[in-house]
C-alpha cells in the first residue's frame, strides 16, 4: 500500500487483509517484523485463538557480536539497508564497548521476546541463521518454501531480475570487523561475571 494508506473503498487495514486473503491466487499472509509486530494478532483475537494454524520463520545470526556491531554503525550512519545511502563515514576511533554491548543486549530482549511469543502460543518454529541465508539463498529458501508447504514460482528474484528491490547484500567491511575483534579482547579483559552481565553470578 502506497504511504501505507487503505485501499478506496476499505475501511480499514483489517478489511483489507480479509480482502486480501479472499483472492484465490493469494490465500497466505505473512508479516515480517519483531515481536511487537505481533500485537494487532492478539488486538483481533487471530492469536491466541488460531496460534496453531501460524508457522514461523526466525532469522537470527550466530555471530551476535558482529550483528551488535553492524547495528551500532547503522545507528551512526542511518544505513539501515543496502538501499539506504550513510548519512556519515564511520571512523574506527569510535568504537565504544559500552555501545556495543548495549546493542548486544537489545538484539538478546528481542529474540527473547520471540521466543517467548513462541513457546506461550506453541507455535512451530523453523530457525534460519543469516550466514547461511547469506552463503546460500537458494538452499534456504527451498527450505523455508517446504516448510511453509509453498511452491517456489521462478527464481527471478534470487538472480536479481524482475524487481525493483536491490539484491541482498553483505554489508559487513574491515571496520565490523575491527571492532568484532577489539570487542571480544575487550570482554576477555573483564574479570568478573559481574561485570559482564550486571549480575552477581549468586543472584
Amino acid at each position: 500500500m502506497a504511504q501505507g494508506k487503505v485501499p478506496e473503498g476499505l475501511p480499514s487495514i483489517r478489511d483489507y487483509l480479509i480482502q486480501l486473503l479472499k483472492s484465490p491466487k493469494n490465500r497466505r499472509f505473512g508479516v515480517k517484523g519483531t515481536g511487537q509486530s505481533s500485537l494487532p494478532l492478539f488486538i483481533y483475537d487471530e492469536w491466541p485463538r488460531h496460534a496453531h494454524e501460524w508457522k514461523v520463520v526466525r532469522l537470527l545470526r550466530r555471530n551476535v557480536v558482529r550483528q551488535a556491531v553492524s547495528l551500532r554503525i547503522a545507528e551512526k550512519n542511518q544505513a539501515w539497508h543496502p538501499g539506504h545511502t550513510a548519512q556519515r563515514v564511520v571512523e574506527e576511533n569510535e568504537y565504544c564497548f559500552e555501545e556495543i554491548l548495549r546493542c548486544l543486549e537489545n538484539i538478546a530482549a528481542v529474540n527473547s521476546h520471540i521466543e517467548r511469543i513462541i513457546s506461550l502460543m506453541g507455535m512451530t518454529a523453523l530457525t534460519v541463521f543469516y550466514e547461511d541465508l547469506s552463503e546460500d539463498p537458494r538452499a534456504v529458501t527451498d527450505a523455508v518454501g517446504r516448510y511453509l508447504e509453498v511452491e517456489r514460482m521462478g527464481t527471478s528474484a534470487l538472480e536479481g531480475r524482475g524487481s525493483t528491490r536491490p539484491n541482498p547484500t553483505v554489508r559487513s567491511t574491515e571496520l565490523n570487523r575491527l571492532w568484532e575483534q577489539r570487542f571480544r579482547e575487550d570482554l576477555a579483559a573483564y574479570s568478573s561475571a559481574e561485570e559482564i552481565c550486571g549480575a552477581k553470578a549468586d543472584e
